[in-house]
């Protein structure tokens, strides 16, 4: 068993968008409705405690995160229909879990019932990672490492977050 670590982007709400680094763990579950554009999930019942994992479209991203977080989800992970990361953008102060998103690629590492871990903070990036993380100025690492980086678009520093699927 090994892991891997994701770049991916930083929702403009949620937990990460109001603490400066914290760690949040949980199994990896993919929501049926894979949009989460439904009051109804499917495996509502099964996210508590879980970092959910739902695909981009279908209705805002805000919808989505309320409804995985009224489930118990601990975390939400958005997946892009292509491989481009992209900006979470939207306003809901109800929403207190950390919210990411992540590319179509790099979301085949999201295994149901692995374990991930999600860290935000200050710490070492590896350099393989920086680069990655270079070409979108949100961009930020889901692993056991942690990071803060500044943004070059905006001068300020943004927390970097990590997720170790193991």
């Amino acid at each position: 068993v090994g892991t891997r670590q994701i770049v991916c982007t930083r929702a403009a709400f949620g937990l990460q968008a109001v603490r400066s680094n914290a760690t949040v763990k949980g199994r990896v579950l993919r929501v049926v409705p894979w949009l989460a554009d439904s009051d109804k999930l499917v495996n509502g019942d099964q996210l508590k405690g879980c970092i959910a994992v739902i695909g981009r479209g279908g209705c805002p991203f805000t919808d989505k995160v309320r409804r995985v977080q009224l489930a118990g989800a601990v975390a939400a992970v958005i997946v892009n229909n292509a491989d481009l990361l992209f900006n979470v953008l939207g306003k809901e102060k109800s929403v207190s879990i950390p919210v990411v998103s992540v590319t179509k690629g790099d979301s085949e590492a999201l295994v149901d019932g692995h374990v991930a871990t999600v860290q935000w903070g200050e710490g070492p990036l590896l350099s393989e990672q920086v680069q990655r993380a270079d070409t979108h100025p949100w961009a930020f690492t889901l692993s056991s490492r942690v990071v803060l980086r500044r943004s070059p678009s905006r001068g300020n520093s943004l927390p970097d977050s990590d997720i170790q699927v193991a």
